[in-house]
């Protein structure tokens, strides 16, 4: 491992459709990973016109990249972005509302600037070797993980390699499973036959050592309310909930009263 930091809808029909034909030639459990992967990471959609990479890490050769905001910071965070999210976007608002960190912002494998095919098993051991590197870096860590990413980072950051390393962890829009958000979605697919990766955060949650806070959008109709209120019930003691009512789940992350819960969470100034 080497890291380098470097100066009924259409949608359901579509699924069903093509499941069902697959099962039928492969007569397998589950033949179709491939085809329901590409549905659910879209990871297509992330890459196009990017900055320059000022981070990368291989991995058993596959290169996963990012960018670093404000190196050379004694504290560091972490983020793991959402779904079909460009990561390289948030460069400029974690400098300015996180300045005393230095931020890695770094693409899953398959997504952005980086290489390889995404899986739940690659984007979490990813994640670990991530945070172990930026870890003998710096001399303390934050997590951030919105949406998809809360699903990471839950795995990551209860993973006992690195557990005792993350000083705070944030939860955005998070989800008690993926399959359970694609079911609720998709009502009446066999979704656990269908998605092979199921991102069950409400087992990992409970395995957190470090400080948890949870931002949730009043108005998220993709994570709905129950699939947050089964992952909060299985959240550590201690663990800090706070609701923004007015967003949802894209707009979440955009107003200052976002920012600011994380920077009174992870002792920062509020600006």
């Amino acid at each position: 491992m080497v890291a380098t930091i470097v100066n009924n809808s259409p949608c359901r029909q579509w699924l069903t459709n093509r499941a069902f034909v697959r099962v039928g030639h492969a007569g397998s459990v589950n033949p179709i990973g491939d085809l329901t992967r590409r549905l659910v990471y879209q990871a297509g959609r992330t890459r196009g016109d990017l900055p320059p990479t000022t981070y990368e890490l291989d991995r058993d050769g596959t290169v996963v990249r990012g960018w670093v905001t404000r190196p050379g910071s004694a504290r560091a965070v972490v983020y793991f972005g959402g779904n079909i999210e460009d990561v390289s976007g948030w460069r400029q608002r974690f400098r300015t509302s996180l300045g005393g960190r230095t931020s890695y912002l770094v693409a899953y494998r398959g997504h952005g600037a980086s290489d390889g095919i995404p899986t739940e098993r690659d984007l979490v051991e990813d994640g670990i070797a991530v945070l172990l590197d930026v870890a003998g870096r710096h001399e303390s860590v934050a997590v951030i993980g919105r949406s998809l990413g809360s699903g990471v980072a839950a795995q990551v950051c209860s993973d006992p390699r690195v557990r005792d390393v993350v000083e705070s962890v944030v939860l955005v829009t998070p989800f008690d499973s993926l399959s359970g958000v694609m079911r609720t979605l998709f009502g009446g697919l066999p979704v656990d036959l269908l998605v092979p990766d199921r991102f069950p955060s409400v087992e990992h949650v409970g395995a957190i050592a470090a400080p948890i806070l949870v931002v949730r959008a009043g108005h998220d109709t993709i994570v709905r309310p129950e699939a947050t209120d089964r992952l909060v019930a299985a959240l550590p003691p201690g663990a800090r909930v706070v609701e923004l009512p007015e967003e949802d789940h894209v707009s979440v992350a955009q107003p200052d009263a976002y920012w600011n819960e994380i920077q009174r969470f992870l002792g920062e100034p509020v600006t």
